[in-house]
């Protein structure tokens, strides 16, 4: 599914909600999904030591 996709069904539910209607086991299964992988997206990634060599990618050339 893509991030748009979900935006937008997140909206919807969040709508719904407001509105008083009921949210299905579906719903809450995704607004889960949804809240854990922003909690994920906002844990502090380990910085690299100083000293270390930086991180490069290889890139082909081309052909």
């Amino acid at each position: 599914m893509s991030t748009a996709q979900t935006q937008a069904q997140v909206a919807a539910i969040e709508s719904a909600q407001r509105a008083g209607r009921p949210v299905t086991a579906a719903d809450r299964t995704l607004l889960t999904k949804v809240a854990e992988e922003m909690q994920d997206a906002l844990k502090p990634r380990p910085r690299m030591p100083r000293g270390s060599p930086p991180r490069t990618r290889r890139v082909r050339a081309a052909s």
